[in-house]
């Protein structure tokens, strides 16, 4: 019985799981307070001559990592090891499943391993993300990984798709999943829902950090204009 149907208690978190969790909490604590020092220290590096190369090279580095603004991606972040359990769970056998804004591509290499049937695929818009999960996806088959901006991607041959973006622009993509993705095919995303659209599911993955995964089966395709998302 999938996840869909199921009416079990949600999924809990093995102790590696919550290791990892640890783990990921830790690293964003370091990470927060070095970007802490950091701020404090522009205050004092904007008061120095310095060539306009520095800056560049800092915007350069921002562009790297985080891509273009405005596509609606939740800051470059580890997903907990049981998103890729729950995920799996719910695939169907032989399926393709896609992630948007897959970042460095750890639930695709997960879900890769844990179900080998799957045919995934990852869209990823900033160049270093990108360049990790493609080399990730070379260990596993059926694993690809393609710079762009998922917007653009049509939808029609996945089974699901799975997101982990902003509450901006939750409405945005369930307009685009509603026009693209087939009946019957699941729509996923982690921590955020769709204004006034219930999920079919909620699942808890990391009961400390309250992150819960949302499943949304397409009923039927709307008689909505095609445009360009």
């Amino acid at each position: 019985m999938s996840l869909l149907q199921s009416n079990s208690a949600p999924a809990a978190s093995s102790p590696s799981s919550r290791r990892k969790a640890a783990r990921y909490g830790v690293a964003t604590a370091l990470a927060a307070g070095a970007f802490a020092a950091l701020a404090a220290a522009v205050s004092g590096v904007l008061s120095l001559d310095l060539p306009p190369e520095w800056y560049l090279a800092g915007c350069l580095a921002l562009w790297l990592i985080y891509g273009a603004p405005g596509t609606g991606k939740a800051p470059l972040y580890c997903s907990h090891a049981a998103v890729a359990a729950a995920v799996a769970a719910v695939a169907p056998q032989g399926g393709r499943v896609v992630d948007l804004g897959c970042g460095l591509g750890g639930p695709l290499a997960r879900l890769a391993h844990a179900r080998p049937d799957l045919e995934l695929h990852g869209i990823e818009s900033a160049l270093l993300p990108w360049l990790v999960s493609k080399l990730r996806g070379l260990r596993h088959r059926g694993f690809t990984v393609t710079r762009g901006d998922f917007w653009r991607a049509d939808l029609r041959g996945f089974d699901l798709v799975y997101a982990f973006l902003s509450p901006l622009v939750m409405e945005r993509l369930w307009d685009k999943a509603r026009r693209e993705m087939r009946p019957g095919t699941v729509l996923v995303s982690y921590r955020f829902t769709v204004p006034g659209v219930a999920p079919d599911r909620t699942v808890t993955v990391d009961a400390a950090a309250r992150g819960e995964l949302h499943f949304w089966r397409i009923r039927s395709l709307p008689d909505l204009p095609r445009t360009n998302s």
